[in-house]
Parts: C-alpha cells; sequence; structure tokens
C-alpha cells in the first residue's frame, strides 16, 4: 500500500469520525435543547397550575359563598310559600273565621273579616260563602247590609210570649197570663242578633 493510500484511508477515517462526532454533537445538542424544553415547560405547567389552582381556590370560594347565599334565599323563600300556603289554607282560615263569629256573638260581616283577619275582600267572601255553603253559617240582610249568622254562637236570651195576641215579654208576668189578652203565655229560648254589625 502506497502512502497515497494510506493518506486516504486516514482523511476517510477522520471524515468519518469527524462525521460521527458532529453527529454525535448534534443529537447530544438536540437532546439538551429537548431536556431545557420539557423543564421550561414543566415549569410554566407547574406555575400555571398554581395559579389555576388559586383562581380555581377563590372561584370554589366564591361558588360557595355563592351557592350558600343562594341556598339561604332558596330556604327563605320557600320558607315563605310554606308560610303563604298555611295562611290561605282553607280549613284554618274557615277556623279563624268561625273563632271571630264566636268573638261576636255569631255576627259577622265581610268588612269585619276583612280588618280582623286582615284578609282581601274576595278572600273573606269566599271564606263566608264557603261556610254558608257548608250550612256553618247563614246570610242574613241586617239594617246595615248583608251580615252572617253563625247560630252556634249567637247570644240567647228567654222570652215570654202569648200565642193568642203575639205579645212578648222579656219578664214573665205573674200567673203566666197576658196583661194583653188574657192568654196563657208560653216561655220560649230566642236567639238574639246585634243590631250593629
Amino acid at each position: 500500500m502506497s502512502t497515497i493510500q494510506i493518506s486516504g484511508i486516514l482523511i476517510v477515517g477522520l471524515l468519518i469520525g469527524a462525521a460521527l462526532a458532529v453527529l454525535f454533537t448534534v443529537r447530544a445538542v438536540k437532546w439538551f435543547l429537548r431536556f431545557l424544553a420539557a423543564r421550561a415547560v414543566s415549569g410554566i405547567l407547574q406555575v400555571g397550575e398554581r395559579q389555576l389552582g388559586r383562581v380555581v381556590g377563590v372561584g370554589e370560594k366564591h361558588l360557595d359563598k355563592a351557592l350558600e347565599a343562594g341556598g339561604k334565599e332558596i330556604a327563605k323563600g320557600v320558607a315563605s310559600l310554606a308560610e303563604d300556603a298555611r295562611k290561605n289554607d282553607p280549613k284554618r282560615l274557615e277556623s279563624e273565621v268561625a273563632r271571630l263569629a264566636q268573638e261576636n256573638q255569631g255576627v259577622l260581616t265581610v268588612a269585619k273579616v276583612m280588618a280582623d283577619l286582615q284578609l282581601p275582600q274576595f278572600k273573606s267572601q269566599e271564606i263566608l260563602a264557603r261556610l254558608v255553603r257548608s250550612r256553618v253559617c247563614k246570610m242574613d240582610q241586617g239594617p246595615l247590609g248583608s251580615r252572617y249568622l253563625f247560630e252556634a254562637f249567637l247570644a240567647t236570651t228567654q222570652q215570654f210570649r202569648c200565642p193568642f195576641c203575639e205579645n212578648t215579654f222579656t219578664v214573665c208576668p205573674e200567673n203566666r197570663i197576658c196583661t194583653n189578652c188574657g192568654g196563657n203565655i208560653s216561655a220560649e229560648v230566642v236567639q238574639v242578633l246585634q243590631s250593629s254589625s
């Protein structure tokens, strides 16, 4: 082998070595750049996660507060609806009207029910009409307009009446004899209506 051949082989070997060195260097640089990029991305993600965690944490706190406040408002609304339903319960209102009738000696007007139970006119009329239909009371035309008579609560008194001349006495005459016609007087229990209601 000649020196030229050996020199050529050495040059080719050096070129191959240099190429391999460049190839390994390029790969090392690529790996290093990938490593740096991965660390940078990881750092960014960690910072992002922390920031997101803070935002989510703050958001969760606000969401919890909003849900708590909303829950309280919903509970207040439900309680208000329940109270309205209780106030407008027909059976309870009928009971209140009957109690009011008892306090007023069995005579009520729509205006009295409206004022004492703080109800609108239509509701007061509706309740009294329902009580008339169920025969708890009856409607009557009094000196000041329509009134509702609850016979169970009307005041009663004893009167004495002559069956012949229809004369009435609050106190029984002597010997139960009518002072007007001389007939025999009988006693009867009479319901007394209030004149102003």
